[in-house]
């Protein structure tokens, strides 16, 4: 469905590759630690745009780096 949140929920991965992505199509991405107790403080929103006029749907790598 157009501009619905799409959620991903990854175990033990530092790295998530999203797939099936539309061409030319801006994106907010966040990320959040799951507990038992809830979800964690959301990250800062970042702002990608995929690339346009590409055969084949574009796939962004997110890498999260621990500081």
């Amino acid at each position: 469905m157009l501009n619905e949140p799409l959620r991903y929920e990854v175990q033990g991965a530092l790295e998530y590759n999203v797939t099936d992505l539309q061409p030319d199509t801006h994106y907010l991405i966040q990320i959040a630690a799951l507990t038992r107790k809830g979800d964690g403080a959301r990250s800062t929103p970042l702002s990608v745009k995929t690339p346009g006029g590409v055969p084949n749907r574009p796939t962004i790598i997110l890498k999260y780096v621990l500081s």
